[in-house]
């Protein structure tokens, strides 16, 4: 569930705030790397109109985005945030996706408020650094999300009765805060409480029928309640508010895969890969979608990257050897390698695929 956080604070924050001036519309060819910026901004009107039925002001795409959907290297756009003087969480969350998590921390901490403050939890909480996060909880404000955050950290020491009264004594005195409803939700859910996180879930979007976050979770808790049309649903909905949304451009790719449809699975990684290039989980399901379409040259220079701090890629990268080059010679010892850093459980298919590796290759 600290991924869930986490996720939230990156997929949203960098879609919103002041874009610059709407470009001239010309007849000239577009780049094909600027194609995919098309509905990214396109989406502004869609969210003028949220904005006016939500009763707040509109957000607008920020450059950076942009930038990081038209293929542009993160650490180019990192630069560019800098020297355009964005601010200090654009360049936190920018970091966080480039896997700097020590550089984002910093940059979060010093931008503050609700975002702020979020982020820097959790990636503390991502770390286990457990005590460094009661420290942010215990400086935040009113108004960065202390009352939310609080029943969080209770939740997450075992008092979870406790913090979901006190999250709902802080809606029905506020009325409306969407992180509270979103944590409110992520609890239940947690606790197995499925129903109860979805009912949560429809309240918050009653008052913000647009907001991807929202949508995004409600997906999550259809999908572990195996209706899985619905969470595709609500996954697209979520892409319809933000298509940037890092948590349902995975969502949406890992359907794709299950429902062979790998071409639908490929076109979301892509997006995904683009938004966060260094995270571990993004790039691996990449690597799955890239190698699942044929391109398995391009798959194994991704897992090969990886093999070393994720023991995911390496099992991905045995499997790769076995399945698209035929070669169990070189599967072997990458499975074994695998086996021994691992650990994997009894059930791991893992196992299967050594015997299969070991006949294969004698």
């Amino acid at each position: 569930m600290n991924r869930l956080l986490l996720l939230g604070v990156m997929s949203g924050w960098l879609a919103c705030a002041s874009a610059p001036k709407k470009e001239a519309v010309t007849e000239k060819v577009v780049d094909p790397k600027l194609a995919a910026l098309e509905p990214f901004l396109d989406d502004l009107a869609a969210d003028e109109e949220a904005a006016e039925e939500e009763g707040r002001a509109a957000r607008r795409r920020l450059r950076t985005g942009r930038m990081l959907l038209s293929g542009k290297d993160i650490k180019e756009v990192v630069q560019a945030a800098q020297e355009q003087g964005e601010s200090p969480l654009t360049e936190a969350i920018l970091l966080a996706r480039s896997g700097d998590f020590q550089g984002a921390l910093t940059a979060a901490r010093s931008a503050g408020g609700l975002h702020g403050v979020q982020l820097a939890l959790a990636i503390l909480l991502a770390a286990n650094e457990v005590e460094a996060a009661k420290q942010v909880v215990a400086q935040a404000q009113e108004d960065e999300g202390a009352a939310v955050l609080k029943s969080w950290m209770m939740h997450r020491e075992g008092q979870s009765t406790e913090a979901i009264e006190a999250l709902r004594k802080h809606l029905f005195n506020k009325g409306r805060d969407l992180f509270a409803y979103t944590t409110l939700a992520r609890i239940h859910a947690e606790q197995g409480e499925l129903r109860l996180a979805r009912l949560v879930c429809k309240e918050g979007l009653k008052q913000a029928p647009k907001d991807a976050d929202l949508h995004y979770l409600l997906g999550t808790v259809e999908q572990s309640r195996g209706r899985k049309v619905a969470a595709s649903r609500a996954f697209q909905a979520a892409l319809d508010a933000d298509p940037g949304h890092l948590g349902a451009l995975l969502e949406s790719a890992r359907q794709a895969l299950v429902g062979f449809d790998y071409g639908g699975a490929l076109r979301h990684t892509e997006r995904a890969v683009r938004l966060a290039p260094g995270d571990a989980e993004t790039v691996l399901l990449h690597a799955l979608a890239l190698r699942a379409n044929g391109r398995c040259d391009d798959a194994q220079v991704i897992l090969e990257r990886w093999s070393g701090r994720k023991p995911l890629a390496l099992f991905n990268l045995g499997v790769l050897h076995l399945r698209c080059r035929n070669d169990a010679k070189a599967a072997l010892p990458i499975f074994q390698s695998f086996v021994e850093k691992a650990s994997p459980d009894a059930g791991h298919p893992v196992h299967n695929l050594l015997v299969e590796a070991e006949a294969l290759a004698e």
